[in-house]
């Protein structure tokens, strides 16, 4: 009797330090299921790649294909309006509309860093202030731009 007694301070311990190490392998191979650090809203690119011109400014460009139709142009006004929303932090940033750019499908919104390199893109359908959330994050993290 006196043996079942003397195990459970040895579970205790062993409980202590393995179910903390289980939690954490789960959180780690599992969080695409639990959806555990997924901050941004748009679409982050698999590996990041420089087409864009660099301008030494975080760029939000609206490739919107050969013709800009009335939603197109509300989308590029209410990326205006979403830029002014930036406040101190518009100099860092520049939004821009281009008609077609090589190796890139159209009618999507790209974010682009400093350096020219194209890491996130948005669906023409997105709402503006998925992208005012994502940039200020972004602005508030980096050190560059």
């Amino acid at each position: 009797m006196t043996t079942k007694n003397t195990r459970w301070p040895l579970y205790g311990i062993l409980g202590v330090f393995i179910v903390p190490m289980l939690i954490a392998f789960a959180m780690y191979f599992g969080r695409d299921q639990l959806h555990l650090g997924h901050v941004q809203h748009g679409t982050l690119m698999s590996a990041p790649f420089q087409k864009m011109e660099s301008h030494h400014h975080w760029q939000i460009v609206h490739v919107t294909g050969r013709q800009c139709d009335e939603s197109c142009q509300k989308l590029d006004h209410n990326l205006r309006q979403m830029w002014k929303l930036l406040g101190k932090e518009q100099p860092r940033v520049m939004v821009r509309r281009e008609e077609s750019h090589a190796g890139l499908p159209a009618e999507r919104v790209y974010l682009a860093d400093p350096a020219g390199n194209i890491f996130m893109y948005y669906p023409r359908s997105v709402n503006p202030m998925d992208i005012l959330k994502d940039l200020k994050h972004l602005l508030k993290v980096s050190q560059i731009g």
